[in-house]
């Protein structure tokens, strides 16, 4: 801010720069989707953790604000290649059973990655050698990626089944279990396609409901980006340390992925992703409520404030957890993955505009919190029209 003068006029230049992240992860998360199916899981991973931790270090010495946004938007791109890949190894994987586990623990740890920035700032104060830090980060995920073998299932879909045998062969001795040759060659040797032929996004849009629940699940994914990401960008508004209200913002993340992961095999996916919007939905308008009408102890009105924030972050760090569960089970084989990857585009159109919200929010301090309050007591009441998922075939 102060290096490059970004403010008064220039203050607009700051908001532009996370709003261009943002615009970068928008289209790091179709092209990571598309490379990491055709190339393979694990050798997006390597490329994709080599180049982030180059274009970090790069962040560190921008000459002006311009060479920054470019590198912001190439960060964007690259790092939903570590993060899409990644994932989506960490559940193929696992065993049916724990699939879910393996998709919330993936949430958990961005909570840990939200803390543990929180105590890299706290003892690295400029800018700049903290982006060397995060870039170093990415060393021991390098190592990790060269480890790994690459994801049986991708390889068998690809036809490539000596290759995928190898791989079951090198993950059962890393386990310490023997591998079963027998089950193996009861498979077929050329593996059917369990897609149906049609094109994915006719699949989706010719029919009325199914053109319902994806423009639906839309929505909610927008909205979700949006709360989200605008109650971690008000962050340093709020009252107490800037750098415990992060952390505890993390924390408060792990600790609602835990929550609703043991919640869902009790209560359904649905009534979850409607309760976790409803929970942000109440935190955010209440905290407009206290601030506009509250008077007197001003230190409790601040503590107040700072406790509704966390309940919201609580809520749309469930959300977003559940809705990773839901969209794939409320469409068809042939659409899934096209569904998968327009939710997590309009989550990004979400998240692009979270910045714009807290610039608004300068001048109007209600205004922010009772958009937010209201967009997701509407998803979330949207949410309750959706077909029950748990328990049932896809």
């Amino acid at each position: 801010v102060f290096q490059w003068n970004l403010v008064c006029d220039r203050a607009t230049l700051k908001t532009i720069s996370t709003s261009i992240y943002f615009l970068g992860v928008f289209f790091g998360s179709v092209m990571a989707g598309v490379l990491s199916d055709k190339f393979g899981r694990v050798f997006i991973l390597r490329v994709a953790s080599v180049v982030s931790a180059i274009i970090i270090a790069l962040n560190g010495i921008s000459p002006n604000v311009y060479v920054f946004y470019l590198l912001q938007f190439l960060t964007g791109v690259v790092c939903m290649g570590t993060i899409m890949s990644s994932v989506v190894y960490a559940i193929e994987i696992a065993k049916e059973k724990h699939r879910l586990l393996a998709g919330i623990f993936c949430n958990v740890m961005f909570g840990v990655g939200c803390a543990l920035f929180s105590v890299i700032a706290y003892f690295i104060r400029d800018w700049r050698n903290i982006e060397f830090a995060v870039a170093l980060l990415f060393v021991p995920c390098i190592l990790d990626a060269f480890i790994m073998v690459e994801s049986p299932r991708w390889l068998y879909g690809r036809n490539r089944t000596d290759e995928a045998k190898e791989s079951c062969k090198r993950i059962a001795r890393m386990n310490g279990v023997k591998f079963d040759d027998g089950i193996w060659d009861n498979l077929d040797d050329k593996p059917k396609s369990s897609e149906e032929s049609h094109n994915s996004l006719t699949e989706i849009f010719v029919r009325p409901y199914s053109r319902f629940l994806i423009c639906s699940v839309m929505f909610i994914w927008a909205v979700t980006s949006l709360v989200y990401y605008g109650l971690i960008l008000n962050g340093g508004s709020l009252a107490g340390d800037i750098f415990w209200n992060n952390a505890l913002g993390g924390l408060v993340e792990v600790f609602a992925d835990i929550t609703f992961y043991f919640m869902v095999l009790k209560v359904g996916v649905r009534n979850l992703v409607a309760t976790t919007l409803f929970i942000a939905s109440f935190s955010c308008i209440a905290s407009t409520v206290v601030a506009q009408t509250g008077s007197g102890n001003t230190a409790a009105l601040e503590t107040l404030g700072l406790i509704f924030a966390m309940i919201g972050r609580f809520g749309t760090s469930g959300s977003f957890a559940m809705i990773f569960v839901q969209c794939p089970q409320l469409f068809p084989t042939s659409g899934r993955t096209t569904a998968l990857g327009l939710s997590s585009m309009a989550a990004r159109i979400g998240s692009i505009l979270s910045p714009f919200t807290i610039q608004v929010q300068e001048d109007i301090p209600w205004l922010s919190p009772v958009i937010f309050g209201i967009l997701a007591f509407f998803a979330a009441s949207l949410a309750l029209t959706f077909p029950r998922t748990s328990g049932k075939p896809l």
